[in-house]
């Protein structure tokens, strides 16, 4: 998209929508956990997406764009965890479908292989989701942003509020965590 197109909400939002949904879902996903996060993932993005049309924010750029639709779905996964918390508090939150979803829709979109590659890889972030699940929610966020999303440090520290060095300091504190809890399950390789 060339820049100036930024200026027209009916230009940019469309393109945003088709590129951004199903990535912005499956970050959802990851960062909500639970039964029934796949629903409330797309409520998410949906709203985001509302808002942004609504509020129709200055963009100077794609990653612009890209960085304000993720830090709206970040945002409105944490409202949707505290409501959650709040309606059943102590709760674990355990590895649901939604999870394996997440994780079965490659890049090619169908989660489908050639060989068992595949599946081992899925079996395999089946194992570091639910090793993740095991580490405090902020922790799970920056570790989802940074290896799922790409996210760098400034992008992750928009779009949960933070400064850099509390990006950091999570980030090492959830791979030590991370690597604790595949060494405590012998699924660590």
């Amino acid at each position: 998209m060339a820049d100036e197109s930024y200026t027209d909400r009916t230009i940019w939002l469309p393109s945003l929508y088709q590129e951004q949904w199903e990535p912005m879902v499956r970050l959802a996903v990851l960062l909500l956990g639970g039964p029934g996060a796949t629903t409330a993932a797309e409520e998410i993005v949906r709203d985001a997406m509302v808002t942004m049309y609504r509020r129709d924010p200055t963009l100077h750029s794609w990653p612009h764009a890209v960085g304000y639709l993720r830090a709206s779905v970040v945002n409105g996964v944490r409202a949707a965890v505290r409501r959650r918390d709040d309606a059943e508090p102590g709760q674990p939150v355990l590895m649901a479908q939604a999870d394996e979803d997440a994780l079965t829709a490659g890049a090619d979109g169908d989660g489908s292989g050639a060989d068992g590659q595949e599946a081992g890889g899925v079996a395999r972030g089946i194992q570091v989701l639910t090793a993740l699940r095991t580490l405090p929610r902020r922790q799970q966020e920056v570790l989802i942003l940074r290896f799922y999303a790409q996210a760098s440090t400034p992008d992750i520290a928009e779009a949960l509020g933070i400064t850099y060095g509390a990006v950091r300091s999570r980030t090492e504190r959830g791979l030590a965590g991370l690597a604790a809890a595949l060494d405590e399950s012998g699924e660590r390789q």
